[in-house]
Order: C-alpha cells, then structure tokens, then sequence
C-alpha cells in the first residue's frame, strides 16, 4: 500500500481582522497536505488556551479559534503552526480592536456639536 505524502501548507484566514470591543472573532487556519498536521495556535508567541479563558473555543479539529466579547488585549497576532511526521509551517493573522460603539459615538456627538458650534458662531459673527 502506497503512502500519499503531499507538501504541507497553512494559511490564517483571514490575516487582517477589525472587530469592536465586544463582538467576537473568528480564525481559521486553512490547511492542507498529508499526511494530516496537528495545529496548535499562538497569540503574540504565546500558546493559546481555551481551558484558560471561557470567551475562547477552539474547534474539535484545533483549525478555527473564535473569540467571544473581544477584550482591547485580545489584538494581537495570532499565528497557527502545523506539524505532522515530515514537516512544519506557519501562517500568522492579525486580529485589531477597533473603537467601541460608545467611543464612536462619542466622536459623532462632538463632531455634531462642533458643527452646531461653527454655525452658531457663524451666525453670531454675520448678525453685528
């Protein structure tokens, strides 16, 4: 019986993630090749966990990483390393926090005040 062996590759899908404070986060590493790799993943070199934070699953094949209620220390770079008998690769992605719905609204509320305050001075200034 012939073994199929064919060249190992992965790929973090996808390899830039925006999401707000909050909502969740998902990663999927891609992979193929044989014969088939396990996959352990890393944030910022780091092993990650899911016994050591609930908001974390890893799916029972160890190829998708969800992140539930993203924390602002959640960003980082999250790498996926495969490894079978012959070989080993990497891919890595990137997961960016972005403002929560009270920061924009902050921004919008004085951006509209700021607006509201040129008009009135504006006003005030062509009425002497």
């Amino acid at each position: 019986m012939a073994v199929v062996v064919a060249a190992l590759t992965a790929r973090v899908r996808p390899d830039v993630q925006v999401v707000d404070v909050g909502q969740s986060a998902t990663l999927l590493c891609v992979v193929s090749g044989s014969p088939a790799p396990s996959v352990v993943w890393y944030k910022d070199g780091a092993p990650v966990n899911d016994d050591d934070d609930d908001r974390l699953t890893l799916s029972d094949d160890q190829r998708q990483l969800s992140v539930r209620r993203v924390f602002r220390q959640d960003a980082g770079i999250y790498q996926c390393l495969v490894e079978n008998a012959d070989e080993s690769e990497q891919s890595s992605g990137r997961l960016i926090i972005g403002g929560s719905v009270t920061e924009r609204c902050h921004v919008v509320v004085y951006t509209l005040c700021l607006k509201k305050v040129r008009y009135v001075l504006r006003k005030l200034t062509t009425n002497r």
